[in-house]
């Protein structure tokens, strides 16, 4: 794990070193907290926008969680909570309109309206590889056009391609730096139990029950578990043969080719 911790310090330093309107996406789920925490070994995280795009559909544990994470991280005047009012003022829910809908109307365009705001030109992100098939094809530093679209093909081969050593700060668009992009979900348990960093409670099991992923309350179901500390948990994801957005299938499979069409319009 050491190599890929000194790698993930690396893409932190390149990106920050290049930056000029630097931000993190932060969900405040246990990816983002890893990822908040190996950044504030590089920088004050209140120099940075913390931004957390808020569908106001999450679970109230995760809400206080966050509040808690604000002080002990020291984000103060970083944190950035967005949210799409417009549609929730139109009523928008996820009873009644497709999920497909929802997902890029309370979280993509959102997300996409801050970074034109804000003028961030590199965004850290948590996503992994391993979570599900439009991420694998990802690379550490992956270019946005000024709209948020994303191609594939607009991340052509360089000298450096992964750690981003040719990488400048773009005249229009932004780059996602994709910062945990080889870690596993055990890399990441791992990591939180090495660190003593503080959990969700969401994650730990209660009644046989447990979240592994967390998204949108109405969308997210939790997996049977007896796994109440994090040790367990590591116990329990080094054997399990179950995806671990499996318990997000109603978000990430509502369409065909669901995730990848959300992800080329914007979606993280």
């Amino acid at each position: 794990m050491t190599d890929w911790i000194e790698k993930t310090h690396r893409i932190i330093e390149t990106a920050l070193s290049k930056a000029k309107r630097p931000a993190v996406l932060c969900s405040y789920g246990k990816d983002s907290i890893v990822l908040l925490d190996l950044l504030r070994q590089h920088v004050n995280l209140d120099r940075l926008r913390v931004i957390h795009v808020d569908t106001t559909f999450e679970f109230p544990q995760l809400y206080a969680y966050k509040k808690s994470i604000i002080k002990e991280f020291g984000i103060g005047s970083g944190d950035l909570t967005v949210t799409n009012t417009a549609a929730l003022n139109s009523g928008m829910n996820y009873e009644n309109t497709p999920v497909f809908e929802v997902t890029a109307a309370l979280k993509t365009e959102p997300l996409k309206q801050v970074i034109r705001d804000e003028a961030i030109d590199f965004l850290f992100t948590g996503i992994r590889r391993d979570e599900e098939g439009s991420r694998a094809k990802e690379r550490y530093f992956s270019y946005r056009d000024a709209q948020g679209v994303y191609e594939p093909s607009d991340n052509n081969p360089e000298f450096h391609p992964f750690e981003g050593v040719n990488i400048s700060s773009p005249e229009k668009g932004h780059y996602r730096v994709n910062t945990l992009l080889d870690w596993t979900e055990l890399d990441i348990w791992q990591y939180t139990l090495e660190h003593k960093l503080p959990l969700c409670p969401l994650y730990l099991a209660v009644d046989g029950k447990r979240y592994r992923s967390l998204g949108c309350m109405p969308v997210t179901t939790p997996v049977d578990s007896g796994a109440d500390t994090i040790e367990k948990i590591i116990d329990e994801v080094a054997v399990t043969l179950v995806p671990e957005r499996a318990s997000r299938a109603r978000q990430d499979e509502a369409v065909p080719h669901c995730m990848e069409m959300l992800r080329r319009n914007g979606f993280c």
